[in-house]
């Protein structure tokens, strides 16, 4: 999501991302504590794009990719998996997941980037969403969204 910009900010440069990600999920940080930044315009719009997307993006099937990192588009995201959007208004944008080190069957948001010139999806091979499960971490109760397993 462009965390890494906050260079003014130490808390996000001096903290692991799964940390950050963490405490925004639990909500010890949000959006306040990020436009503290100088450097917030440089990631403003992914926030906002990220924000409304965020509570339907595993509502319904989308295209999920198994993600090698594309060295010619200079980026140095290292992702299990990459989700390609479309949103209802039509913004497309790419969202990254890893495996989380301490439990591997889950997976976390690793970067977020709204659509510019680079398809990330471009020669990455394609998966078939069969289960989706939201777990909703402060009551742990479980939401089965989507199931093809027979």
């Amino acid at each position: 999501m462009g965390l890494h910009y906050l260079e003014d900010l130490d808390y996000f440069m001096k903290t692991s991302k799964t940390k950050i990600f963490s405490d925004i999920v639990e909500g010890k940080k949000c959006l306040l504590d990020v436009q503290k930044s100088y450097h917030y315009k440089r990631i403003e719009d992914r926030i906002k794009e990220f924000s409304k997307i965020v509570p339907t993006i595993f509502d319904v099937n989308k295209i999920v990719f198994r993600f090698i990192n594309p060295t010619y588009f200079g980026s140095s995201i290292k992702a299990e998996y990459l989700i390609k959007y479309t949103s209802h208004t039509g913004v497309k944008s790419f969202l990254f997941l890893d495996k989380d080190t301490e439990n591997s069957q889950f997976h976390f948001f690793k970067s977020f980037f709204v659509f510019d010139f680079r398809d990330y999806s471009e020669n990455q091979s394609s998966y078939i969403v069969i289960y989706i499960e939201k777990i909703n971490l402060k009551t742990q109760e479980t939401e089965i969204i989507l199931n093809k397993i027979r």
